[in-house]
C-alpha cells in the first residue's frame, strides 16, 4: 500500500511542475530565414548555342519508336522463314507464280539489311523498275505481314524481351493499316 502512496504522490509532484512550466512565458525564437542570393545576370557566351532545343513529350516514346519498325520487320521475316507460316504462305494466290525457297531466300537476305521503316517499305511498296517475280514477293510478304500482325504479334511482344511491351502493342494496329497501304509507311509516329 505504500508503495501506491508512494506513486500517487510521485505522479502528483509530476502534475503540478508540469501545470508551473505551462504557466512560465516561454521564450519565442524568431525563425531562421536564409539569405537568398539574387540570380547573376548570365553573360553571353560566344561559345554556346542558342538554339531552342524542345525536349521531347517522353524519353520512352522516343526510345521504344526507336527500334520499332526494325524489330517488327524482322519478327515478320522470321516468321515468314518459319514453318508456322506454311498453311498462311500456301493459302495466298500469288504463291502459285513463285517458289517458296527461293521466296525464303529472298526474305532471309532483306532480313539481314532490315534496319529501319525505310526497308520495311521497300519490302512492301511496288516500284516500276521491280520485275514480275520481285512483284509477287513483295504481294506475298505483305499478306503475310498481316497474318502475323493480326494472329502472331501479341505472343511475340510477351514472348520475347522487348522493353517497352505496351507502346508495341499501342503501335501494332497503326503498323497493320500502313501495311495495308504501304505508301502511307514513311514513319511510325
Amino acid at each position: 500500500m505504500r508503495f501506491l502512496k508512494a506513486k500517487l504522490a510521485r505522479a502528483q509532484k509530476k502534475a503540478i511542475m508540469q501545470q508551473e512550466e505551462d504557466d512560465i512565458p516561454s521564450i519565442q525564437t524568431k525563425p531562421i530565414q536564409k539569405k537568398v542570393r539574387p540570380a547573376k545576370p548570365e553573360s553571353p557566351n560566344p561559345y554556346q548555342n542558342n538554339f531552342n532545343l524542345e525536349t521531347p513529350k517522353s524519353s520512352t516514346e522516343n526510345l521504344s519508336l526507336k527500334n520499332l519498325a526494325k524489330n517488327y520487320g524482322r519478327a515478320i521475316c522470321n516468321f515468314i522463314l518459319l514453318d508456322i507460316a506454311d498453311p498462311y504462305l500456301y493459302a495466298i494466290p500469288e504463291t502459285s507464280m513463285i517458289e517458296v525457297k527461293a521466296f525464303r531466300k529472298y526474305i532471309q537476305e532483306k532480313k539481314d539489311h532490315l534496319n529501319g521503316v525505310a526497308e520495311l517499305r521497300s519490302l512492301l511498296v511496288v516500284q516500276s523498275k521491280d520485275t514480275e517475280k520481285t512483284i509477287n514477293y513483295k504481294k506475298v510478304f505483305q499478306q503475310l505481314a498481316q497474318v502475323f500482325i493480326k494472329y502472331f504479334s501479341v505472343n511475340w511482344i510477351f514472348s520475347g524481351k522487348l522493353t517497352y511491351k505496351l507502346e508495341y502493342l499501342k503501335y501494332r494496329s497503326k503498323l497493320l493499316r500502313k501495311i495495308r497501304n504501304p505508301q502511307t509507311l514513311d514513319c511510325l509516329k
